[in-house]
């Protein structure tokens, strides 16, 4: 089991429609292509970021779900659509946790 935890930093003035985007519709993708959400995190004092953490069986599986979910066609319309006025996201990060082998 590997996990991955992302940060998103909202575009100036696109927090809110940021993560509604993410709630309403980005989850429902993830769950489509098989990436599996443990939990979606905000940070009080900073309200223009996301974080939230996956998991996944291995890194191949890892690869193949961002894949599919970024080339899935209806996600590539809502993304298109609420992009309209300018990107919503001006930065995003990503950290792959892999378990260290105790023993």
């Amino acid at each position: 089991m590997i996990f991955e935890w992302k940060e998103y930093k909202a575009a100036d003035g696109a927090a809110a429609a940021m993560k509604d985007r993410f709630m309403t519709h980005t989850l429902r993708f993830f769950k489509r292509h098989g990436i599996d959400i443990v939990g979606v995190y905000s940070d009080p004092s900073d309200l223009s970021k996301l974080y939230y953490l996956t998991r996944f069986a291995d890194d191949i599986s890892r690869q193949a779900a961002w894949k599919a979910f970024q080339t899935d066609p209806e996600w590539q319309a809502i993304k298109r659509e609420t992009e309209a006025n300018g990107p919503l996201l001006a930065a995003q990060a990503t950290l792959v946790l892999q378990p260290e082998n105790a023993g």
